[in-house]
């Protein structure tokens, strides 16, 4: 009886996220600073009510911009009504700095890039609304995983929410249970995505039903109007790097707008 509800709750929610891909909800990629900030609110209040900060939020705020890893940071944003609802970052590697994971996992992060794996991080992921909402966000910065050549996308991840990264987007345990040292010392498992083998890998875990079918062709097939544009912010953060001058793109398509932000 529980694996046929947890199986009716996945194709249940397999539907709710091709609905979202049709809302209009404004998904894009920043660098801007002032995004930067109100995505860093939503984190913190997430991460505060969850008892996994215990600092105020201007202590938060300059401990994050003051990061080793900003420079390396993509944001991936949902927003609605001129208000942030998703947020995620995405960490590049860095020869000198490396993952925000290494902390706990360097181990395991070392093995893969001792094969030559090219590892990106997720983190600082909040969500003030459903799950389907923050796998649109996911979306993009997978999407522009791949365009860095990326391999791998390592997470550090509670228990608690590691079969939702498995189930639906399938990632694999590959660090044992530790505890997080910048979040309270919350439990935390190292899951990976490798990004060579993840198409067929979730087809072939979801693929079977007609939900799972459409979820899939959604996440890997289906094209939105801001994948088009993923070179082009990438060309654009390369050449311009650092300069202080904001650089706006705003693309009204049918009824839903796509911003590409930019600001070092």
């Amino acid at each position: 009886m529980i694996a046929l509800d947890r199986q009716r709750l996945k194709r249940f929610f397999l539907c709710r996220v091709v609905k979202k891909s049709y809302e209009q909800i404004e998904i894009y990629l920043t660098r801007n600073d002032e995004d930067i900030q109100k995505a860093l609110l939503l984190v913190y209040e997430k991460y505060k009510k969850r008892g996994l900060l215990n600092i105020t939020y201007e202590e938060f705020l300059k401990k994050e911009i003051q990061s080793v890893y900003k420079k390396n940071m993509i944001l991936g944003i949902a927003q609605k009504n001129n208000t942030i609802i998703a947020t995620t970052s995405l960490i590049e590697d860095d020869p000198v700095v490396g993952l925000p994971s290494d902390i706990i996992y360097k181990k395991e992060i070392d093995n893969l890039r001792k094969q030559g794996r090219k590892v990106v991080e997720f983190a600082r992921l909040a969500s003030k609304e459903e799950p389907a909402v923050l796998l649109r966000v996911f979306r993009i910065l997978y999407r522009y995983a791949k365009l860095k050549k990326a391999t791998d996308i390592v997470i550090s991840v509670a228990p608690r929410h590691y079969n939702f990264y498995k189930d639906f987007l399938g990632f694999e345990q590959i660090g044992g249970l530790q505890n997080y040292p910048g979040l309270e010392n919350a439990p935390a498992y190292l899951a990976r995505l490798d990004l060579t083998r993840i198409e067929n890998k979730v087809y072939k875990n979801l693929g079977v039903t007609e939900e799972g079918k459409r979820y899939c062709d959604f996440f890997f097939k289906k094209r939105l109007p801001e994948d088009k544009y993923l070179e082009k912010f990438d060309q654009l953060l390369n050449h311009y790097g650092f300069l202080p001058l904001p650089i706006n793109f705003i693309y009204n398509i049918g009824e839903i707008k796509f911003s590409f932000l930019l600001q070092n």
